[in-house]
């Protein structure tokens, strides 16, 4: 559960970071409210899933919160594709059928 936690907290942060440096593409993909949701929610996730993890409570909740997360690795992958061009390639189309295989066993 440990590992799962700190790969997801890890991905949380790394993902809040990309918001970060790409604003403008994500409000403009987004709406500003959405890009801020999304901002309080990983935050959010990364300090009630720290206070979870090391006070023992909770951690059912967030075990099931990181198998929902599953699914925004690949949509990330096909955000990050469409901003570098690679929007009809390989990694675009995989990352694509990635995510209806997580959808389809979640």
């Amino acid at each position: 559960m440990w590992f799962a936690y700190g790969f997801s907290a890890g991905y949380q942060l790394f993902d809040t970071a990309a918001m970060l440096l790409y604003p403008r593409s994500l409000i403009k993909h987004l709406t500003p409210e959405l890009y801020w949701a999304l901002m309080l929610h990983h935050t959010m996730a990364v300090l009630f899933w720290t206070v979870a993890m090391a006070g023992g409570e909770g951690t059912l909740y967030v075990a099931y919160c990181l198998t929902m997360e599953l699914t925004s690795l690949p949509l990330n992958v096909r955000w990050f594709a469409v901003e570098t061009g690679g929007g009809e390639g390989l990694i675009f189309n995989l990352s694509g059928e990635t995510f209806d295989v997580f959808i389809l066993t979640i």
